[in-house]
């Protein structure tokens, strides 16, 4: 049975789509320094008692790696419109 969170081999694209998109891979731990990186994941630590180190790292990485995503899916700015 094929995965289904596999992107199609022959994508369609939407209706008046006029740019072309490219997968790039991002190493979500090379986007910290080791000090920056350090210091984050000790921020996770000290913020979340009992949680233990290599968990602290592992919930950076994705964290990282979430904003790498959405970074590189963004359309750019958008407004969000405040409540009334």
């Amino acid at each position: 049975m094929p995965c289904r969170n596999l992107p199609p081999e022959n994508p369609v694209p939407p209706p008046g789509a006029t740019a072309t998109m490219t997968a790039t891979r991002v190493n979500p731990r090379a986007l910290l320094g080791d000090a920056d990186f350090s210091a984050v994941m000790h921020t996770i630590l000290d913020n979340n008692p009992g949680v233990e180190p290599g968990m602290a790292g592992r919930i950076l990485v994705d964290a990282l790696a979430y904003l790498a995503t959405a970074a590189a899916t963004s359309g750019g700015p958008r407004t969000v419109p405040r409540g009334r």
